[in-house]
């Protein structure tokens, strides 16, 4: 899910999750099996990490962890029970 291709300094954990909630509604429709989803996914950088410089790599393991993060405050927000 994260770009290694990409300028890593050019991309944001915000645009990520934006990104994968988008192509999860194209995938899933208006309705995904988000306990599913959440539960199975596992988010990685894409392949070729090994040929960028070490900067980049910790660049784009940081946005890795910081998706992986924003995707489990998503999850505890959604599933909390109402008042």
């Amino acid at each position: 899910m994260v770009p290694t291709l990409d300028d890593p300094y050019n991309v944001t954990v915000e645009g990520l999750h934006q990104s994968l909630m988008a192509l999860w509604a194209r995938l899933f429709g208006d309705r995904p099996d988000r306990e599913t989803l959440f539960r199975q996914s596992l988010i990685t950088p894409a392949c070729g990490l090994g040929l960028l410089t070490s900067r980049k790599a910790g660049r784009i393991y940081r946005l890795t962890s910081g998706l992986s993060r924003r995707l489990r405050e998503q999850e505890r927000v959604e599933s909390a029970p109402l008042p």
